[in-house]
């Protein structure tokens, strides 16, 4: 049974690609999968550094949730190995800047606000206001605008 014990880096922002995690552990064979939940594509997985290391070359869609993912290896004998949160998908912050103004401002809050409690299927709901894309406009959202209130871009 492989052992997967960390992984580096543990994050990375929606709409990134091609980021090399490197998967530490024990027993993992050649041939072996790693996967990182919906929305995180594995382009590749560099099995050289087995038994003790893999590095998974990954896609992180630009829509993908923002929450902690479990991480698991499956070697091509069966036995799999799971951490759970162990990678994070971050907001981009190009997404914050909702008005494309090149900051994040009260312009932005503002468009959050109209939409506040929008479920997905309603018609105020764009998955533009929803920044951490459960399907719903909420605190959550409120909260990662406001985490990054007054940066200034390029982001």
């Amino acid at each position: 049974m492989p052992t997967l014990c960390s992984v580096s880096p543990y994050s990375a922002p929606q709409g990134t690609a091609g980021v090399d995690v490197t998967l530490y552990g024990t027993n993992f064979q050649q041939g072996a999968t790693a996967s990182f939940g919906p929305d995180i594509t594995v382009r590749s997985l560099d099995t050289s550094g087995a038994p003790t290391r893999v590095v998974a070359r990954v896609d992180v869609g630009p829509f993908a949730q923002v929450e902690s993912r479990d991480v698991m290896i499956t070697n091509p004998d069966g036995g799999l190995s799971i951490i759970q949160e162990a990678f994070d998908v971050l907001v981009d912050l190009d997404r914050v800047d909702i008005n494309g103004s090149s900051r994040i401002d009260g312009g932005d809050m503002v468009q959050v606000a109209a939409a506040f409690t929008a479920r997905s299927g309603d018609p105020r709901y764009s998955v533009s206001w929803d920044l951490n894309v459960d399907g719903v406009v909420d605190g959550t959202d409120l909260s990662l605008l406001i985490v990054y209130f007054g940066s200034i871009g390029p982001f």
